[in-house]
Parts: C-alpha cells; structure tokens; sequence
C-alpha cells in the first residue's frame, strides 16, 4: 500500500502537527514493509524521518506565503500520485493550499482520502480569533474547502468534541475518532527529585490560557520557594508583552520565568525538573504536552477544553478555564508530599500507556487504511 501525506509544513515550526505526522510515518514505515509512505509539504525545510519514508518539499512562492502556494503545486501532487502509484491520500491540515490540491487530486484520479484537521475547526477559532481571521475562514471554507471535500471524504477527529465540531460543519461526511498516540520509550521515567517548579511548556498564544496561569498562581498564595516557568516561542508578541504586563503587575518578577523555546534533550531535562505541569488550555484538539510529561511522571493540570477525554481517571487534574480554579488545583498539588505527587504521576503514565501509546493507537490507523485499500479495489 503507497500513502501519501500531505502537509502545509514539516519542519519544527509546525510544532504538534509535525510530530504527529512524522511519528505516524515512521512507524507505518518501521512496521510494516508492504506500506510505503511518501510526505509532501509545501515548505523548504523539513524534520528527519525513517530511511524508507520519502519527503518531497513543494516551496511556496514568496507573494502567496500565507496560504502556502506555488503554481506547480497541483502537478507536483499529480506527479507524486502517478509516480509512487499511491492508493490512499492523507490530508494534515486544512487552510493551506496543500490540503486543497490533495482533495483535488483524490477526487479526479479517483482516491480515497482522509483528512486531519487536527484541532483547527475548533470552535475557539470561529469565535475568538480576530474578526478578519474569522470572516476569512468563513468565506474560505464555504467558497472553496468544502466543496472539495466529498461526502466519501473520510474525517478524522482526535477525540468526540472534535467529531462534534466536525459533524456541525459536514454533517454527510463518516468520521473515524482516533487520538494522537505518544511513544513510550524505555528512559522516559525518571524518579530524579523534582524542584519546586510549575511548568507551562507551550506555544505563547492567547487560546492556551496562559494568562489565567499567571493569575492562578499569584492567588495561590504558593510559599516562596515555588517558582513558574514558562517555555515556548512567542508566536504573538502582542501577547507575550501583555503575559510580562500581568507578571509585573503582580509583583512576581522574581518567580516567573520566560525562558523561551527548548527542544530535544533541554526539553527533557526541563520537564524532569517540574514539580507539576500545568497546560490552561481554551481549546486543544489534543494536548501532546500533557501526555509528554505523563510519560516522565510528572502531574498534570489542565482544562476539560484540552481534548483529553477522562484525563482525571488516570490521576490528571482537570478544571474549568478559570483562575479561581486553576489556583485552587495549584495550591492542592504544591501541598501533596514527595511521595503522594510521585504516586500520582506513576498511576498518569500507566493511563497514558493503556490508552494513547503507540501500541494501542497504531493498531486503529492500520484498520483504517487496511478498510480503505480494500473497498478502493472493490
């Protein structure tokens, strides 16, 4: 079976989506030697990936950037088709040129297609970005994306919220749920003594809530000891300036930290330091972060808009998007002793493992694609 992937960016700067999509690949790529695996991206850069898997970069044209075309692009697609005899087209994304041209590929060679929106119908998007961004994605997707999207056009939702936002949009269209899986990996856990350290490891954008964590953490009333750190990029320095607002206001310059981007092994030793980490989320089609620090063992706090269904059965702390409370959790799980905060970070990664390592997801995505081969030669 020959898959293609089609994706508006697979460098590091795509963040969640990269990684899902690469692991995803790799894995189909690792495991199965009937199944080759091609990514096409309309970008200059992108992430490693296994010996076997192909990336083929379409760049896109310097004055068409923000809806990431090139006047190729469509042939280029076409040609990928032809050439690697690809049987089934996988869309990550939904508001670039890329996903467009993979539906218009499917629908006039005849493939099937499945489309990840992975969290970018959600809601918060219709209603809180800014009134330019929204009358945009309005006319866009009624003008022009959905009438490229079949009603034989596969969807696929991270978790039911995301099927229910899906299902208002296209109502005729079947919709597969399956989640974001995260490799396990043997050195993950570590029983390293924890610092007094709340962690919030993410993009700086106002639906992740950071303000809110901010706040939470200054009505906690945290002995201190207890610091607050947050990692990521400033993806809206509008934003960031505001969050550096709050921490002055607060009288907390000495315990908050901006410390930016980190990746790969800084990433790591970082979480293994937190104490708790803490993800505010408005809205997530699945929150990786939080599943990232289960697997280490470390708690975690988030909101019932993060995309993780049941997250309190496996020891998590779910709460409303509220300061009140988020500093009410906070001030709880500061309290815990050593070893009742390594208890419930222990019981959170057995969760994690049962229910979205690879193991218990690939599975799902092999029944998918197998049930697609097959009524495609039918």
């Amino acid at each position: 079976m020959n898959i293609l992937f089609i994706t508006e960016d697979h460098s590091l700067q795509n963040y969640g989506v990269t990684a899902v999509l690469s692991q995803l690949a790799d894995e189909l790529a690792r495991w199965h030697d009937d199944i080759r695996v091609t990514i096409a991206a309309t970008g200059s850069s992108a992430v490693p990936q296994h010996r076997s898997v192909t990336v083929e970069l379409i760049p896109p044209i310097r004055w068409a950037r923000g809806w990431r075309w090139s006047p190729n692009l469509p042939s280029r697609i076409k040609k990928i088709v032809y050439q690697r005899r690809i049987d089934l087209i996988h869309i990550h994304g939904v508001w670039s040129a890329g996903p467009w041209c993979g539906l218009k590929a499917a629908q006039e060679m005849e493939i099937p297609a499945i489309v990840s929106t992975h969290g970018m119908w959600e809601k918060w998007f219709w209603k809180h970005d800014s009134p330019t961004k929204i009358l945009k994605k309005k006319l866009y997707f009624h003008w022009v994306l959905k009438r490229a999207i079949p009603q034989n056009t596969i969807m696929h939702a991270l978790n039911s919220a995301e099927r229910l936002d899906i299902r208002n949009l296209l109502p005729h269209n079947r919709i597969s749920v399956i989640p974001n899986a995260i490799r396990v990996e043997q050195d993950s856990y570590t029983s390293m003594q924890p610092e007094r350290m709340i962690l919030f490891l993410g993009r700086l954008h106002p639906k992740k809530g950071i303000e809110l964590l901010i706040r939470a953490f200054a009505q906690a009333e945290l002995q201190p000891e207890w610091q607050l750190v947050i990692a990521g990029p400033e993806e809206s320095p509008t934003y960031a300036h505001k969050l550096k607002g709050e921490v002055i206001r607060a009288g907390l310059s000495n315990r908050v930290k901006f410390i930016g981007p980190v990746f790969g092994a800084a990433k790591k030793k970082l979480m293994q330091k937190a104490w708790v980490q803490v993800l505010p989320t408005y809205s997530e089609g699945q929150a990786m972060v939080n599943l990232e620090a289960a697997i280490r063992g470390i708690p975690s706090i988030t909101t019932w808009r993060a995309g993780l269904e049941n997250w309190q059965d496996g020891g998590g702390l779910l709460v409303e998007p509220i300061s009140d409370e988020l500093a009410n959790s906070l001030f709880q799980v500061c309290n815990w002793s050593l070893k009742e905060r390594n208890e419930r970070g222990k019981q959170l990664r057995q969760w994690v493992i049962e229910n979205y390592s690879l193991e218990t997801v690939m599975p799902k995505w092999e029944k998918l694609y197998k049930m697609l081969e097959i009524s495609n030669t039918q």
